[in-house]
């Protein structure tokens, strides 16, 4: 007489596990599908996380619309510039209605000098001879400090630069006074003062 299965002390049935090559074979591949499944949606995730990464990126060079605003050349008196500053004069701009704005420069040749005609103009601009005031007042021969970095006081009108050449005067201030030369400003030569560097406290004098 058989037997039916064989009840645990609780009145249940034992559960009995049979292993066969077909279900270890069905158990791979549901484990494979799910690996495949986890692995498309990492690449999906990392590809979102690309897209909006590189929208986020700046340029490392961005396209200019950077034209020359002076020199070389054998029409242009700016051919050697150290530096170079922005200062308005007291006279109104016809194209703005504001205080007119000049490019000042230091020039290798001509020590520092004003660009004409006003920086709102359209040009062209070259250097006005006639405001590179230690080139004027020094004559031909005379060494001349030729200028460099500089940063202007608009509220106590002075200009302080570095002297940028082998043999430097230091660091120089001169006087700037907005409403000389009709209103488009000039420095004031008999102002120029060493601060520091070369001889300290020495009022600059040219023959």
């Amino acid at each position: 007489m058989s037997q039916g299965p064989k009840k645990s002390r609780t009145g249940r049935h034992k559960n009995m596990i049979t292993i066969t090559p077909e279900g270890i074979a069905a158990s791979k591949a549901g484990s494979g599908r799910k690996v495949s499944a986890h692995l498309w949606f990492s690449l999906i995730v990392l590809l979102a996380f690309a897209t909006l990464t590189a929208s986020g990126q700046v340029l490392i060079n961005p396209p200019t619309n950077s034209t020359l605003f002076s020199g070389p050349g054998p029409e242009s008196l700016n051919t050697g510039p150290n530096g170079g500053l922005v200062i308005k004069g007291t006279a109104i701009s016809v194209f703005t209605g504001q205080p007119v704005r000049h490019l000042w420069v230091a020039n290798g040749g001509f020590s520092i000098c004003r660009m004409d005609p006003e920086l709102d103009a359209p040009g062209p601009w070259n250097i006005n001879a006639t405001t590179c005031t230690f080139k004027v007042n020094a004559g031909p021969v005379v060494p001349i400090p030729l200028g460099g970095q500089m940063v202007y006081d608009p509220a106590r009108k002075f200009l302080y630069f570095v002297d940028n050449q082998a043999t430097p005067q230091g660091v120089i201030r001169i006087g700037f006074n907005p409403a000389a030369d009709g209103g488009h400003g000039m420095l004031d030569f008999n102002s120029a003062f060493t601060l520091g560097g070369g001889v300290t406290g020495k009022i600059l004098r040219w023959p």
